[in-house]
């Protein structure tokens, strides 16, 4: 009994007791030697330990999953909540694109260039009925209008049949300080002394033009205003007319100021498609006199 205490007592002098804490961290393990550890340490932490260890690990595993299910039902809810807002944001923008559209073809048609198309057959067969023509507005800013022009002007009152006449089409035959002459031996209308020969006069079913003018008239037109004709003389109402109605050079000519703009291009419908030139006959016209 001596040996083996004294045998107890020498191991527990070489094996000092140690305290560790449990791994549930309520109580302390002793540790005192081989023995002891694999009795009491091991069994504790085999036995308590472990399944403390385990418990634990489902716990984390079941946390790190409902972390991760909660992220993904966020990311779910953020997904359904972008696309109600991507549609807001869509049709906000259209609406934009739109109202942008809108404005510009606003100011394109009051400055730039705008449609218009012919009620009547003053000006054929140049411009036949209802056909569509683009009217450039801002050039005139810059120049008077020039002989040989198809112009689109705010109609005098004088001229206007009905309350609805506001603009009418016709060809620029005389500028300020022309003079105008009615006609030559051949029947042709003369500017300055040139004479004019005129290929788009309306022609007939026979292929028979019109005449340049059934009225014979001498004028100079006033600075400032324009001496116009329509293609179709025999059903146009234009300075040759209201000149053999009054008399007066003033009411048969137009203000420069009441100019729309210029007719450059014939566009609708497709197969007459075409520019609308200067024809060549207005070249070389000499200078009023005095000029």
């Amino acid at each position: 009994m001596v040996a083996a205490n004294t045998y107890a007592a020498q191991v527990t002098d070489e094996q000092p007791v140690i305290r560790r804490p449990t791994v549930a961290g309520t109580g302390w393990a002793s540790v005192v030697g081989p023995g002891q550890a694999a009795g009491v340490g091991t069994g504790q932490a085999a036995g308590a330990g472990t399944g403390r260890v385990r418990a634990s690990a489902r716990v984390v595993g079941r946390i790190e999953h409902e972390a991760g299910a909660r992220r993904v039902t966020d990311e779910k809810q953020d997904e359904a909540t972008d696309k109600p807002r991507g549609r807001a944001a869509f049709w906000k923008e259209l609406v934009i694109l739109v109202g942008v559209a809108v404005l510009v073809a606003t100011l394109v048609k009051a400055f730039l260039v705008q449609t218009f198309y012919i009620p009547s057959g003053s000006m054929e067969h140049t411009l036949d009925l209802n056909d569509r023509v683009l009217v450039n507005k801002l050039v005139y800013d810059f120049r008077d209008p020039a002989r040989g022009e198809i112009i689109v002007f705010a109609a005098p009152a004088e001229w206007r049949s009905r309350s609805t006449d506001e603009d009418f089409i016709k060809r620029v035959i005389g500028v300020g300080g022309d003079n105008v002459v009615c006609c030559d031996e051949q029947g042709r209308i003369m500017v300055n002394g040139k004479s004019l020969d005129e290929p788009y006069l309306h022609r007939n079913a026979d292929g028979v033009p019109d005449p340049a003018s059934r009225d014979p008239f001498n004028v100079v037109v006033p600075q400032g205003r324009l001496w116009v004709m329509g293609d179709h003389r025999s059903e146009s109402g234009d300075s040759r007319e209201h000149y053999r109605n009054t008399g007066n050079i003033e009411l048969a000519t137009i203000p420069v100021d009441s100019v729309v703009g210029r007719a450059f291009v014939l566009f609708w419908p497709p197969s007459r498609a075409t520019w609308l030139t200067v024809p060549d006959t207005f070249n070389d016209i000499p200078p009023p006199a005095g000029r």
